[in-house]
């Protein structure tokens, strides 16, 4: 995967989340709300965004996202689902990481990238369903050498397939 630098240009503060780039990058989020509706228009997450958010519940993602950075929901126990939006492109490594009451997520067929341990410690996930086959999740070691739950290889494999396997 290529490296790439990002600017940060325009920060500004509506409702107590922090935006750059004309409002298309969210990069902070400062609410203690149960929900919260990221605005149309927001393209990338950037990482730890929401991490440690123990109080969010319920988060409503943009037809417009295309990218959610490393850690972005990290340890937001009480996210019960989330739906990626068709057109996601790149969900970074560890995003959902113990979001312990994650029960349901939707996977559009599109999507391009889906990092390692996206869903490790998602205790209550049970499994997930891409492109019509449910995958199980399973125990299996961490990048730190611990069992966590987690979803398969084969999911990862199957999600980020080259185009000219596909």
């Amino acid at each position: 995967m290529k490296m790439e630098t990002y600017l940060y240009s325009g920060i500004t503060d509506v409702d107590g989340a922090t935006f750059c780039n004309n409002n298309t990058v969210l990069i902070l989020y400062n609410q203690t709300q149960e929900s919260y509706v990221v605005p149309d228009g927001v393209i990338r997450m950037m990482h730890d965004v929401f991490r440690g958010h123990k109080e969010l519940k319920n988060i409503t993602l943009p037809e417009s996202l295309k990218r959610i950075g490393e850690d972005a929901f990290r340890g937001c126990e009480n996210l019960t689902s989330i739906v990626l939006p068709a057109g996601m492109m790149l969900v970074e490594f560890g995003a959902f990481w113990d979001c312990k009451n994650l029960t349901s997520v939707i996977i559009p067929d599109d999507i391009e990238f889906i990092g390692e341990h996206v869903f490790s410690g998602c205790d209550a996930l049970q499994s997930v369903v891409f492109k019509g086959k449910t995958y199980h999740t399973v125990m299996r070691e961490s990048y730190r050498g611990y069992e966590t739950r987690d979803l398969p290889q084969e999911f990862y494999k199957a999600v980020n397939k080259k185009p000219e396997e596909n």
